[in-house]
């Protein structure tokens, strides 16, 4: 058990095992972890319920990874939906973001300074509706910042990175009628443009309908940024693992269309740590900047141990590459050591 989540959370000696967290309001929120602070420790997230049916509950709640206590952060309502940890503005700096039951989107800052709480409208409304959809953040606009989406009532709310409603309440746009879920975004006929993709119900019937709408804001698929991959936690940690290989490997800064095919193999679990790392040694650009044995092995230790070369490992390697073994051969004594297991797991990435 790891320390600060030890408490006893059950009176009962039979079950004297059974340790955590204790929180006095129920957990509506499915819990989020990310690097909030950049301090290399992941922060635990999440909003409550309504266990004592008063003014008490209506607040998120931020730990740190040793069980302390990090933000208590008000909020105008109850939090059902799960929030979300990104990089709203692109300045390197991550914000939370949640949603709440009385129709406010919140965000704050890596330090816990609220940016902006805003009252939303849906389509028809006249006052802020209940959220239970976990937000989504996505380059809708092309600008290098995020908007923010999610179903609210009867219609889909998008609010830029300054808290701003971009979508419009007045027009039949984004318009479902009536879901809680989140929306999906990605380009799935791959035509290279941005699909909006919603549950929702027919206008005139209770039948169920699924939603895809062109993105109106004209940003195409190999310019936008993603940070939900539809129902799942933030994709931080794993956006970093990419964007790693892409500096470590290839000596440049990720390109976006790149750095979202990698993240996507990695979250749907099409591909492992390894899978990646395998296609960025393995690829035509790495080949092509002609490394020596001592800078490839070098390389290897930085990408896969996130360390500089121990003496005795590095002419282990070296003398086996100068006696003929293969780069390939070599490369699987990083993928599956356990120190590479160890570093993707801070990430939550799948070694192998």
């Amino acid at each position: 058990m790891t320390a600060g989540f030890d408490q006893l959370v059950a009176s009962n000696p039979a079950y004297e095992t059974l340790k955590g967290k204790w929180e006095e309001q129920t957990l509506w929120s499915s819990p989020v972890t990310g690097d909030l602070d950049g301090d290399g420790h992941l922060e635990i997230a999440y909003g409550t319920g309504n266990f004592f049916h008063d003014d008490r509950g209506s607040y998120i709640k931020v730990w740190n990874h040793d069980g302390t206590l990090k933000f208590e952060l008000d909020t105008n309502g109850r939090t059902f939906a799960t929030p979300l940890i990104t990089d709203l503005d692109g300045d390197g700096d991550k914000e939370l973001i949640a949603t709440t039951l009385n129709g406010y989107l919140y965000g704050w800052d890596h330090n816990g300074n609220q940016l902006f709480a805003t009252a939303t409208l849906s389509f028809g409304a006249f006052t802020a509706q209940p959220i239970f959809s976990s937000p989504l953040a996505v380059d809708l606009t092309g600008d290098g910042k995020k908007e923010i989406i999610y179903a609210q009532g009867a219609q889909l709310a998008v609010v830029n990175y300054q808290g701003q409603q971009l979508s419009d309440n007045t027009a039949r746009h984004l318009v479902v009628e009536s879901y809680k879920g989140s929306p999906a975004i990605k380009d799935i006929d791959n035509d290279g443009a941005l699909d909006i993709i919603s549950g929702g119900h027919a206008s005139d019937s209770d039948a169920a309908v699924v939603y895809r709408w062109a993105n109106s804001y004209g940003v195409d698929d190999g310019d936008f940024i993603n940070d939900r991959y539809q129902f799942s936690q933030s994709t931080t940690n794993i956006s970093d693992f990419v964007e790693r290989f892409y500096r470590t490997v290839l000596g440049r800064e990720a390109e976006v269309a790149g750095r979202l095919y990698w993240v996507d193999s990695l979250v749907t679990g099409t591909r492992t740590g390894a899978d990646v790392a395998q296609g960025f040694i393995f690829s035509q650009e790495f080949a092509n900047r002609s490394l020596s044995d001592t800078d490839f092995v070098n390389t290897l230790y930085t990408a896969f141990f996130d360390r500089p070369a121990d003496p005795g490992g590095f002419n282990n390697w070296l003398s086996a590459l100068t006696q003929g073994a293969a780069r390939a051969t070599v490369l699987e004594g990083f993928i599956y050591s356990q120190e590479f297991r160890n570093l993707t797991a801070t990430y939550s990435i799948v070694a192998v």
